[in-house]
Order: C-alpha cells, then sequence, then structure tokens
C-alpha cells in the first residue's frame, strides 16, 4: 500500500482549517464594526442589541438589557441567562 491517499487527506484537512479560520477573522471583523458604530446607536432597543448578539452566536436569554457603551470582543463565547443586565 501506498501513503499518498494520506497525504491527500491531510492537504483537504488543512484547506478546510485555514478556510475556517479566514471565516472566523471576516466574522471578527465585521463584528467589530458593528460593535463600535451599530450598538452604540441603538439608543434603547435592546431587542435590537439582542437580535446582534444572537446573529453572531451569542446565546441570548429573554428579557436581557445590554448597555449601548458594553464591549464585548467575541460574542461566539458570550453566554446570557434570562432577565440579566450587562452594563
Amino acid at each position: 500500500m501506498t501513503d499518498k491517499p494520506q497525504a491527500d487527506l491531510r492537504r483537504v484537512t488543512l484547506a478546510r482549517r485555514s478556510d475556517l479560520r479566514l471565516e472566523r477573522k471576516i466574522r471578527n471583523l465585521i463584528w467589530r464594526g458593528v460593535n463600535t458604530w451599530v450598538f452604540p446607536l441603538t439608543l434603547r432597543s435592546h431587542g435590537v442589541r439582542r437580535l446582534l448578539l444572537r446573529a453572531f452566536g451569542a446565546r441570548v436569554g429573554e428579557g436581557v438589557r445590554l448597555s449601548p457603551r458594553c464591549r464585548i470582543e467575541h460574542p461566539e463565547n458570550l453566554v446570557i441567562g434570562e432577565n440579566s443586565s450587562i452594563g
């Protein structure tokens, strides 16, 4: 048997990992723009802030209140329970 198929599989796996890293970097760049420009403009709209966080992977419970000044670096790692407040 030859090792050639194994080498091909490793190349495919590395390509997929590279794509995931690029996708994550692009998502983080877009989130930084949203967090810097859009988040502060939603003055009294907690629902819009919850929606934005959920769109970027956060798990946010109902009734959560988020200050427009709060800064969240990685929303995909954020979990907030119901009726909580940040900021």
